[in-house]
C-alpha cells in the first residue's frame, strides 16, 4: 500500500488493487500516519526513505 501512496494512486485506485474497500485503506493509511508520528502520506514515504526502509529512490536530496 505504501508504494501505492507514494506513485501518487488514490485511495480508490488502491481499493480496487487490493481487493478491499477504500475504507479499508483509508483505515490503515491513518494507522500507518499515527503509527509513524507523521501528518500526511507524503511524510511516511520520506520518513522510510531517509530510514533505509523504503526500498524506493530518494531522489539524492537530503
Amino acid at each position: 500500500m505504501l508504494e501505492a501512496l507514494a506513485k501518487g494512486r488514490s485511495a480508490k485506485q488502491i481499493a480496487a488493487q487490493l481487493g478491499i474497500s477504500e475504507r479499508t485503506v483509508a483505515f490503515h493509511k491513518d494507522q500507518l500516519r499515527k503509527r509513524l508520528g507523521v501528518a500526511s502520506p507524503v511524510e511516511m514515504v520520506t520518513l522510510l526513505q531517509r530510514s533505509g526502509a523504503w526500498p524506493g529512490d530518494t531522489g539524492g536530496a537530503n
